[in-house]
């Protein structure tokens, strides 16, 4: 029966667990990248506003129907639904339509600006993907585990260098009792 009792307790203790973790964690985290990319979209906004820019530029509808795309979809990004996303655009059709940044109308400083928006939107999606949440842990937690691995391999190499140069100094001093190498 006291066996019993303990196997409940921690079913219960996993249950509030996976509540806390997949509902008001993950609420947070969906809610901190939209603050994220709200906030890259106003910051555009200031810009072109005080540079006085053209609202109805092509390329900045682009860049902000893009990060509004991203508030949109940020209830349901997962990180096999982004790779599946590379691979459907690694098959489309290759006669997609150009980039708006590459026309040569556009003003530097403005190209300056949305390639920057969105360079911080592709670093702020994948820091939500891939660095928050379940499968962050895990990666944080793997490359923990490789650059552990590294340092111990050259603490290796460095001590068996040191040994030998001990063996070298050793050796031209003529001490007995050392081993040749």
């Amino acid at each position: 029966m006291h066996y019993n009792f303990a196997i409940f307790e921690c079913l219960v203790s996993l249950g509030l667990l996976a509540v806390i973790w997949f509902v008001l964690v993950a609420r947070a985290r969906r809610d901190d990248f939209r603050c994220d990319i709200r906030r890259i979209r106003d910051r555009l906004f200031d810009f072109m506003w005080e540079n006085g820019y053209d609202f109805s530029t092509p390329a900045y509808r682009k860049t902000r129907q893009t990060l509004n795309g991203l508030i949109r979809v940020s209830n349901s990004l997962t990180p096999v639904g982004f790779l599946l996303s590379f691979v459907v655009i690694a098959v489309s059709d290759p006669r997609d339509p150009p980039d708006d940044l590459d026309n040569p109308a556009l003003d530097v400083k403005l190209k300056g600006a949305l390639r920057q928006s969105r360079h911080e939107a592709i670093t702020v999606m994948i820091r939500f993907v891939y660095l928050s949440g379940l499968i962050g842990v895990l990666v944080r937690f793997l490359v923990v585990a490789l650059r552990a691995a590294h340092a111990a391999i050259k603490v290796e190499r460095m001590g068996i260098r040191k040994a030998e140069q001990f063996l070298a100094i050793a050796h031209s001093f003529g001490a007995p009792g050392v081993c040749q190498i």
